[in-house]
């Protein structure tokens, strides 16, 4: 008798070691699929999907869609009453807000996915309000921080953005944010880029308004409308940047601003615009392959241009150094805005919910106008 409870016992502890030895790990910080029976993670997964990267169709890091072992994300939504930190797979199901007094820390490596929503009637999309807060999202040349959709084939325009106000301390280093309507917009702020990888937006990229804003270092492209909009009194840096492929690069109105040490190449638009009395200093940057007819700077409206130093032509021999490459796993065939767009910016003028009525002026087209009554300024667009 006591032979068999011995043995039994033998045997239960085998079977829950191999059981153990069997699990498949769910969370992208723990890469290992079999474990303790002699097999490797690169005898079962492809390559991609051990390398810590976030690529080659991979729903999350290294895990789901095209690897085999599945993903574990974290949910949230809602206001963060407390400092919080991020890491790992990040799923973003509504708005997170970061209100006054709290600090959002997300660590390098991470990957936050928004929500997406392509449905007019829904508008259920996922966004990062910054309301007085913090965030520091800070990365590492290895281990980029991703602000991208949710969708399993993603196109501009699924998610929101990532709005910032009354933040001085915010700063994105070695971030990639993408498919958003925008990618990065503050008001009243003084928060940083640097190192980042900002393309696919529907329309302005970076927006800022009464901030100060220092963007260098970083890859902007393929924007909808223009790659960085200054609009309201912003004092702005702008260094070392690689502007390619794109409709319009800088613009401002009523900001001072200082750029120096960028390439623009291959814009069809004016590479820097500014008007309503702003002042921009554009010492040594570079304007290559630039197909608008008119002057690749365009001031207008008063605006006061200091230019030196600048160069064009196709001679890239000056452009900056990033010291990173682009990085996609995933990406889209055509520009922003251009005829082939997926994103639907106009609908049907008849739906199972709303007919078109009567429709007044023709040709109109994007714009705004301001005015001030009874002590209040209003805007209309």
């Amino acid at each position: 008798m006591k032979k068999t409870v011995s043995l039994s016992i033998t045997f239960l502890f085998l079977t829950l070691v191999f059981i153990a030895g069997c699990v498949v790990y769910e969370n992208a910080d723990d890469k290992r699929i079999i474990s303790n029976i002699g097999l490797t993670e690169e005898a079962n997964l492809p390559a991609h999907c051990i390398d810590g990267k976030y690529n080659e169709g991979e729903k999350g890091l290294d895990c789901g869609w095209s690897c085999p072992n599945k993903c574990k994300f974290t949910e949230k939504i809602g206001r963060i009453e407390r400092d919080e930190t991020w890491s790992g797979n990040v799923h973003v199901l509504g708005a997170v807000v970061v209100p006054e007094g709290v600090t959002l820390t997300i660590k390098p490596g991470t990957v936050v996915k928004f929500k997406h929503d392509r449905n007019y009637k829904t508008y259920d999309k996922g966004a990062l309000y910054v309301e007085g807060g913090i965030v520091k999202a800070i990365g590492t040349k290895d281990g980029r921080i991703w602000f991208t959709s949710d969708a399993p084939a993603p196109i501009n325009g699924d998610w929101q953005y990532i709005r910032i106000e009354d933040s001085d301390e915010s700063e994105f280093d070695y971030t990639v944010i993408e498919f958003g309507e925008g990618a990065l917009w503050q008001f009243d702020s003084q928060a940083k880029i640097a190192h980042s990888i900002i393309r696919w937006a529907c329309y302005d990229a970076l927006y800022a308004e009464r901030s100060g804003p220092m963007v260098k270092n970083n890859l902007l492209y393929s924007n909808g409308y223009h790659e960085i909009a200054l609009e309201q009194y912003n004092d702005a840096k702008i260094l070392d940047n690689v502007f390619k492929n794109g409709k319009f690069g800088v613009h401002h109105e009523k900001t001072t601003s200082y750029l120096e040490g960028n390439l623009f190449i291959n814009y069809s638009g004016p590479p820097v615009s500014g008007g309503m009395e702003s002042n921009l200093t554009v010492i040594g940057n570079m304007f290559v392959n630039i197909t608008n007819p008119g002057p690749y700077i365009n001031v207008y409206e008063g605006s006061v241009l200091e230019e030196r130093d600048n160069h064009y032509g196709n001679n890239t021999l000056l452009a900056p150094k990033l010291g990173f490459e682009d990085i996609r796993n995933f990406e889209i065939d055509y520009m922003p805005g251009d005829p082939e767009d997926k994103f639907q910016y106009v609908y049907d003028d008849v739906d199972e919910t709303r007919k078109i009525l009567k429709k007044i002026g023709t040709n109109l087209s994007f714009g705004w106008t301001l005015e001030y009554v009874d002590g209040y300024l209003y805007r209309f667009s």
